[in-house]
């Protein structure tokens, strides 16, 4: 279990299509330069012809998005390469000292401009981006024309599970914010730190709605074609579900302490004097916290990640030793490290996430062959080389990758797991050895005039390197 074993191999990206490389050219470089960095934007006037121009290219697809009451509602999506999404009327007012009242601004000429612009469009932003963030920025004041009176809360996946989950966001932050698809999101400058806001990653996808209005009527036919359909609010929901049990597992991580006697004895003390980091989640909180550990699972087979899958595997024992305290009718009938001649009582996996876990692994190429591949070269460390607790995790993973393989053959009804990709189940080193033999091999063939044949290697290394990409993500 200590044997060193070689990172996933990298290989190079191939160039994204042209259509995606080429949109910045087309847009205007003023609107670009407000959205990517809007300090480089100094004169006024071409600031004011860029946040026009951006208002102008504003808008994405209209799609129909279901709202937490089961309302389907018009919204617009935004995921293609340089669609623009302009702050200013969109989300925010367009006008910074708009009165309230509808009579004052019919009597400052402001009402040729439609009143929904003049509050802001929409009062809803989700916006994901590559690095799989997501945020919503909500307008939490709906009626209100004066821009600078108007509030707004950002949530974020980042912050899930923390104080800052959902906090207030100034109206000055939002000022001439230009969000474009495939250029990372940069809001205001945040008072309280005096540095702007932006994400990492480029935006993805832009989805807008206004949570009030805009209902769809029944009896539109859009509403009978599954594409206008979109589940963008239920998806941040799930995201930031996902994101606060992702955070719980790290804060219990944090405080867990791997032991290491020096001797059986030392190890029970330590074992019984330590409490359970798990001890104080509620059952929902547990829950939540053993669907991340089986996911990390599942992601350290697919990555044929030897240690991954050791780390999760004792993890997920310790968290099902946790549900065993908690429910006597879980409770196992003889005590984990009991022995009885040759037998070696464990904690053993629950069936259920057994199942979970092998229905997510079918939808990985090759996932299950890795799996059956990891559980036959699994190896327990003997007694005289290892304390008691180190032999029982690895029971304890072994049997969860045995578990795994029966349940994937039970479903399938094969011993034999088919993959779409011949390359899909082999090990990182197996990948490795491939490429610089493929490299040769076809630099052998080309020298040689033998192109048809150099082809075809060739296409078999486009093969593995679609493994080796997919490990890395």
């Amino acid at each position: 279990m200590s044997e060193q074993r070689p990172a996933t191999p990298t290989i190079q990206p191939e160039a994204p299509p042209a259509l995606e490389q080429d949109w910045r050219g087309k847009l205007d470089p003023t609107v670009l330069a407000l959205a990517s960095n809007p300090d480089s934007v100094t004169d006024p006037a071409l600031k004011a012809r860029a946040l026009t121009e951006a208002s102008r290219l504003s808008g994405g697809d209209r799609v129909i998005l279901t709202d937490d009451s089961g309302q389907p509602r018009w919204g617009q999506e935004l995921s293609r390469p340089g669609q623009v999404f302009a702050f200013r009327g969109g989300i925010r007012g367009r006008f910074d000292q708009a009165p309230d009242d509808w009579d004052e601004v019919k009597a400052q000429g402001l009402d040729r401009f439609p009143p929904n612009t003049l509050r802001g469009e929409m009062t809803h932003l989700i916006i994901e981006t590559e690095d799989g963030q997501q945020l919503m920025i909500r307008r939490t004041n709906k009626d209100t024309n004066v821009a600078d009176n108007q509030e707004f809360d950002i949530a974020s996946t980042t912050k899930a599970g923390t104080d800052d989950e959902r906090r207030p966001i100034s109206s000055s932050m939002l000022k001439d914010v230009v969000a474009i698809v495939g250029e990372p999101l940069v809001l205001g400058i945040d008072p309280s730190t005096g540095k702007r806001v932006m994400t990492r990653g480029a935006i993805t996808k832009v989805t807008a709605f206004d949570i009030k209005k805009d209902p769809v009527d029944p009896r539109h036919p859009r509403l009978a074609s599954p594409e206008n359909h979109r589940d963008a609010i239920d998806g941040f929901g799930e995201a930031m579900k996902a994101a606060r049990a992702h955070k719980l597992g790290e804060m219990v991580a944090a405080q867990t302490v791997e032991i290491v006697p020096n001797n059986e004895v030392a190890a029970a003390q330590q074992e019984e004097a330590a409490p359970s980091p798990y001890e104080r989640l509620t059952d929902e909180q547990l829950t939540l916290v053993r669907e991340n550990i089986a996911d990390s699972v599942i992601q350290g087979i697919r990555r044929y990640d030897h240690s991954e899958v050791a780390r999760s595997g004792a993890n997920l024992a310790a968290i099902q030793r946790e549900f065993q305290a908690r429910f006597p009718e879980l409770q196992p009938k003889h005590a984990r490290g009991e022995e009885d001649g040759h037998v070696t009582y464990i904690t053993e996996p629950d069936s259920n996430v057994i199942h979970d876990m092998v229905q997510k692994l079918q939808s990985i190429d090759g996932g299950p062959a890795i799996a059956a591949a990891m559980y036959g070269g699994y190896d327990i460390p003997p007694k005289s080389q290892a304390d008691q607790e180190t032999r029982l995790q690895a029971i304890e993973v072994m049997t969860l990758l045995s578990g795994i393989s029966k349940e994937a053959r039970r479903i399938t009804g094969s011993e034999f797991q088919r993959t779409e990709n011949p390359y899909a189940a082999n090990t990182n080193e197996q990948l490795v050895a491939t490429v610089d033999r493929m490299k040769q091999t076809i630099l052998s063939l080309r020298a040689k005039g033998r192109q048809t044949e150099a082809d075809s290697y060739a296409q078999k290394l486009a093969q593995v390197g679609q493994v080796i990409k997919s490990r890395q993500q």
